[in-house]
């Protein structure tokens, strides 16, 4: 396989951008691929990773999915409170559009079993109490 020069790797088309179905909604919206500094903002401003405990973990999620639906959808292009909104829609297209973003962003939600290990595991092993 062919090693990249740093021009090509930025030169690469690497953030897709695709339909997805809403048939709840009678038609489909354009999502895409986001770019690491993305998420990064995104858990940012969820609290994501803040220690805030002013937040439980059910509105730190609810959070963290408006920050990423809001940054990953581009068609239409929707404000945060527009996507706040959305929240009030069906739970099927919702779940079906943060589904898909996750996937294609290889993130995971706060709070799954996965994502919990880990990071209970990486905090073990920060604080050096790995076996």
């Amino acid at each position: 396989m062919k090693i990249l020069s740093f021009d090509e790797i930025v030169a690469a088309d690497d953030l897709p951008q695709q339909e997805v179905p809403c048939p709840e909604w009678g038609g489909a919206v354009v999502v895409k691929q986001l770019m690491r500094d993305e998420l990064m903002e995104a858990r940012q401003a969820s609290g994501y990773y803040s220690g805030d405990d002013s937040k439980d973990a059910t509105e730190k999620q609810r959070d963290y999915d408006i920050e990423i639906l809001q940054r990953a959808i581009v068609e239409p292009k929707l404000t945060r409170k527009q996507v706040e909104k959305l929240f009030e829609k069906s739970s099927f297209a919702i779940q079906r559009l943060l589904s898909f973003v996750w996937d294609d962003n290889a993130i995971t939600a706060i709070g799954t079993p996965s994502a919990k290990a880990a990071d209970e595991a990486e905090l073990s092993f920060r604080e050096g109490d790995a076996g």
